[in-house]
């Protein structure tokens, strides 16, 4: 039995559309994507020998997986610009005439990091392919896909985290450590703005601790 499917990304005209986001929370997302670049053995040991001209090429590939995955959305036109927390590719040189690649992305916000996994996979094949096309052109690139994808609850949102002023030589806001000279600036923004807007989450910042004076002995 068939049934309708609907895409995310057209409307019902069948014009594109980038979907809203806004209502959805805030989670920590994880994407896997995989690919490979099947050579000559022989193209594989120069790789392995780093003896190529062009030079390292699995370190080359990495940094441009990387550097692939935080452009997605100036290549995806549909694709929303997001914080990356983190992205890591690794090589798998175990085979005879191949290079295994797996790329993996993470990221905190309100949609998905599949596109920056599969492109970081994808660039990071293309890459090898170009740092080796000068011995081997009859290079193929193959079975680029999403391995796994995962959504997890984050931590505490904004209106519950609470201001710590620890007895130092600096303060910690949401996880940001400010030195003791910012902290009057942000204490005084702080308290206009729960003024025009009082809620339970913008209360007034306390004074930080005045340093005590050493005794002497």
């Amino acid at each position: 039995m068939s049934r309708d499917i609907e895409l995310s990304h057209v409307t019902s005209n069948g014009e594109a559309k980038m979907v809203d986001i806004s209502a959805k929370g805030v989670t920590v997302r994880v994407a896997v994507a995989s690919g490979r670049v099947m050579m000559k053995p022989e193209t594989l040991s120069a790789i392995k020998a780093a003896s190529l001209k062009k030079g390292d090429v699995i370190a080359t590939a990495r940094i441009a997986g990387i550097m692939a995955a935080k452009r997605v959305p100036d290549l995806i036109p549909l694709c929303h610009t997001i914080l990356i927390d983190e992205v890591s590719i690794d090589f798998d040189l175990s085979g005879a005439d191949s290079v295994g690649i797996t790329a993996t992305a993470k990221s905190t916000g309100k949609t998905g990091v599949e596109m920056e996994a599969l492109t970081a996979a994808s660039v990071a094949a293309l890459t090898i392919y170009d740092m080796a096309k000068a011995v081997d052109r009859g290079m193929t690139i193959t079975d680029i896909r999403l391995e796994t994808k995962s959504v997890a609850r984050a931590g505490p949102t904004a209106a519950s985290r609470k201001l710590q002023i620890p007895n130092s030589k600096s303060q910690i806001v949401d996880g940001v450590r400010l030195q003791r000279d910012a902290y009057p600036m942000l204490r005084f923004f702080a308290n206009a703005w729960a003024k025009i807007t009082p809620s339970p989450a913008c209360t007034p910042l306390p004074a930080p601790p005045r340093p005590v004076a050493a005794r002497r002995s």
